[in-house]
């Protein structure tokens, strides 16, 4: 890059034979003109591109849960929920011969310092209503029995999520009364904490389902589901507490376009 002086016909902006006028923070330059640029699709960068592509899909299909769960930890570093989404779970997008998987029981949809919940039991009943018990604080924090916690329900299938009304912390269990379509569909489960600063806790993940493996398969160059799997249930725990309900009406759901 060089600096452009007054000449007689002053800084110019564009291009002069192989010379590229342009103007940088009010200031005149000029840089040589680049070699054409090329797009080359070798198998590393259609991987890459693919990652990316599936990252991206995904963050806007969880954008309830991101807008709720990483809206105070994007503000601090400047980014929007679902940019950050992606920047924290690169590592849950990897490939295996040539088919991409994801591996939902390690994303990231909430980030802070308010104490954790953990998943003890997610099941669905006859009536299509999700049943969740939680331990309330597991890592003994200082936290308030009166902190929301929320729950977002994601079916790969469906390539649609769920965001519940919240529950208090102290209640430990919840009743879901899901959506008609997911009836029938393997879910991901996840839930984290909130206060009343609007902080959240880091992610808790369960799922609903019969199978030994957490992780989806997906075609590189279609993005097509192959081989949708889900981890089988934990064990019920023992709990005493009320069941509250959230209803269709007033969650908010969430599909890809």
């Amino acid at each position: 890059m060089a600096r452009q002086t007054d000449g007689i016909l002053g800084g110019f902006n564009g291009k002069v034979g192989t010379v590229v006028g342009y103007r940088w923070k009010n200031i005149w330059c000029v840089r040589s003109q680049s070699n054409d640029v090329r797009n080359p699709r070798t198998e590393a960068q259609q991987l890459h591109r693919a990652l990316f592509k599936a990252e991206v899909q995904l963050a806007g299909r969880m954008r309830w849960a991101l807008n709720t769960g990483l809206k105070l930890p994007s503000d601090e570093l400047n980014m929007t929920p679902m940019n950050l989404f992606v920047s924290a779970n690169q590592q849950a997008f990897s490939e295996v011969d040539r088919k991409l998987k994801v591996d939902y029981a390690s994303l990231r949809i909430s980030g802070g310092t308010v104490a954790p919940v953990a998943l003890t039991e997610v099941s669905v009943d006859e009536d299509n209503v999700l049943e969740v018990r939680f331990e309330k604080n597991p890592l003994r924090k200082t936290c308030s029995m009166h902190d929301n916690v929320y729950f977002w329900i994601y079916s790969e299938e469906l390539a649609m999520g769920y965001l519940s009304n919240p529950v208090y912390r102290r209640m430990q269990r919840a009743s879901v009364a899901l959506p008609d379509m997911f009836g029938g569909h393997e879910l991901h489960v996840y839930a984290f904490a909130q206060d009343n600063t609007g902080r959240c806790s880091e992610t808790a993940y369960a799922h609903s389902g019969s199978s030994s493996d957490t992780q989806e398969t997906i075609d590189i160059e279609t993005g097509e589901v192959l081989s949708p799997t889900l981890s089988a249930p934990l064990d019920t725990p023992q709990s005493n507490e009320a069941v509250t309900r959230s209803s269709p009406e007033t969650a908010e759901l969430s599909r890809s376009d």
